[in-house]
């Protein structure tokens, strides 16, 4: 018997029942309520000496997280487990925990207050970086959750102090804000992010300046008890890049919807992660120079955009081992922040992040890990150390031209410090790479921060 078979579940007939018929129901009814069928009543007719085992009608009764629940129909164990992503959401952002429970045949939720700040903040440490930043930058970010929201914020500004020759006299500053909120309908989110560089080392003298700017406006809804989500949304981006020294600038925007999915399952003790997009978008350029400006047209083609991404990862003995793969198709015309790029952590680590970009390509890593951290002390502060070895890289396709490829070799350690203290660490060699760069050794690490 499995939850949400039909309404009659059984039909138990035996001589005994007419004597202790309620006694054996009582002991039916915990065993199934045990084993996951929650909603189960037995009707004891000791005339027929028979004990009949339907699901009950149960229906969500009023209060702060109802709406979430299955209402006003028959619900099965099948149907309160597919509702409880949402609901679970729900509950994160109002910092509260959700307690189920039953008054008669009417299901209940009621909350409580979730110990601890309902707000946090940290600091990222990366000599990575996100795209058109170089290297070594320093990000500050918050969360909170807010009457049924959650928001998150950050702000990263390049070191440029600390950067080696190939970005210094560069220049970067990000900043993101995101919110979101769960409803019966979906995970509802908006997004915004800008960021400013000024590119440096040896073509600094060029003054290649840029802006990039991304608005998202989207919906998440799970299936398959959360196993899945599918996902929906509008997205609009500009980016405007300028050569100071030649007077000389380029705009290019674009507008795109974007459907997809995301999930995770465990097969085979594998545990597997997955995710998918399509984006459909419309964009346009123009430049201007020093003679008249040459209006290409705000929305002259149009392009599109497939890209995945899957992850597994097994425990076997003492080690972990870990694996991805992602990869992008784009059509000509695919607009520069949409294009697949390599460089980067799992992406080719001895190289800045985005180095290489083109409308394609493809980057893949492997990783083997100690499955279980080396524990020490120092002057009464914990220390969690995990070591790994991987390689990494990528290829980037033009649409006209040869390819970009670039691997890596990396060593180097994950590390826990006390509470609020985490990070990794490593060295990255690099065992293939377009001719010419010279790129050969980056000493890639990030610590975080969080309070």
């Amino acid at each position: 018997m499995e939850p949400g078979d039909p309404a009659l579940l059984a039909s138990i007939s035996h001589d005994a029942v007419g004597a202790d018929g309620t006694a054996i129901a009582h002991h039916l009814i915990a065993a199934l309520h045990a084993r996951g069928f929650p909603t189960v009543q037995a009707v004891v007719d000791q005339k027929k000496s028979t004990i009949l085992l339907r699901v009950a009608p149960v229906f969500a009764k009023s209060g702060p997280f109802s709406g979430f629940l299955p209402g006003g129909k028959t619900v099965t164990p099948g149907r309160i487990k597919s509702a409880l992503p949402l609901l679970s959401a729900a509950a994160i952002a109002h910092h509260e925990h959700i307690n189920l429970g039953y008054d008669g045949p009417v299901m209940t939720a009621t909350a409580s207050p979730m110990p601890g700040r309902t707000w946090h903040v940290g600091t990222i440490f990366s000599s990575y970086g996100p795209r058109y930043a170089g290297s070594d930058v320093l990000s500050g970010y918050s969360y909170a959750h807010i009457d049924g929201f959650d928001l998150s914020g950050s702000v990263t500004r390049g070191l440029p102090g600390l950067t080696p020759k190939q970005s210094r006299g560069g220049a970067y500053l990000g900043e993101a804000i995101e919110i979101k909120r769960p409803t019966t309908a979906g995970i509802f989110n908006l997004s915004f992010s800008h960021a400013h560089y000024l590119t440096g080392g040896p073509i600094q003298p060029l003054h290649l300046s840029g802006d990039v700017t991304q608005v998202k406006i989207g919906d998440r809804y799970p299936i398959l008890d959360g196993q899945v989500w599918l996902r929906g949304g509008l997205l609009w981006s500009g980016d405007t890049e300028k050569l100071g020294a030649l007077n000389w600038w380029t705009r290019q925007r674009d507008a795109s919807v974007y459907v997809g999915a995301k999930g995770s399952y465990v097969y085979r003790r594998v545990d597997i992660a997955w995710r998918a997009t399509i984006l459909r978008g419309i964009t346009g350029s123009d430049t201007a120079g020093p003679g008249q400006p040459n209006l290409m047209g705000r929305w002259s083609s149009s392009y599109t955009v497939e890209r995945g991404r899957i992850e597994a990862g097994r425990t076997v003995g003492q080690v972990r081992l870990t694996g991805s793969l992602g990869f992008q198709h784009g059509s000509p015309g695919t607009p520069q922040v949409e294009q697949a790029y390599i460089g980067g952590e799992n992406r080719g680590s001895s190289f800045f992040t985005g180095s290489f970009e083109a409308p394609s390509g493809y980057w893949l890593s492997a990783k083997i890990e100690k499955a279980v951290p080396v524990r020490f002390t120092v002057h009464n502060v914990p220390f969690l150390v995990t070591p790994y070895l991987g390689v990494n890289g990528g290829t980037v396709m033009p649409v006209t031209g040869p390819a970009d490829s670039v691997a890596a070799f990396s060593i180097g350690a994950a590390f826990k410090v006390g509470r609020h203290i985490s990070g990794q660490i490593g060295w990255s060699h690099t065992i293939a790479e377009p001719r010419g760069t010279g790129q050969h050794d980056m000493l890639g690490f990030e610590i975080v921060t969080g309070f």
